[in-house]
């Protein structure tokens, strides 16, 4: 069995505990993204390569959902982003 553990554990509780309440969207989307990763990661045993750090994921999840209007443009059928090959 793979000894895969996630880090930073702790500053990643507290920056989903300090989400702002005033964006219930953006504290709900990233309490979303974490529930699949927990479920994943714990439930179902489909572990990362290597360690992974819970606080980075947060980190990056808020800075996405907090883009409300790039969200619905996505949701829209934009294609937002310049990874996009033309």
């Amino acid at each position: 069995m793979n000894d895969v553990h996630t880090i930073r554990n702790e500053e990643a509780m507290a920056l989903l505990r300090s989400l702002d309440s005033g964006d219930p969207i953006t504290k709900s989307l990233v309490n979303n993204a974490m529930f699949h990763l927990m479920r994943r990661f714990n439930t179902r045993k489909e572990l990362p390569a290597a360690d992974f750090d819970l606080m980075y994921f947060l980190e990056v999840m808020q800075e996405m959902f907090t883009e409300h209007d790039v969200l619905r443009r996505i949701l829209s059928g934009e294609r937002v982003g310049a990874f996009f090959a033309e």
